[in-house]
């Protein structure tokens, strides 16, 4: 039972800890900072 467990767990881990997660934190930096740019560059030339 115990390596059915673990196997289960390597598989989740490897699920949400893979380029799912790293694509969100990239994303989270760079679309704030994206959005400021563009409401910058608005507000410049109206």
């Amino acid at each position: 039972m115990l390596p059915w467990i673990q196997t289960a767990n390597s598989f989740v881990n490897n699920l949400v800890w893979g380029l799912p997660t790293m694509v969100c934190i990239i994303g989270v930096g760079l679309l704030p900072g994206t959005v400021v740019k563009l409401i910058k560059e608005y507000q410049d030339n109206p």
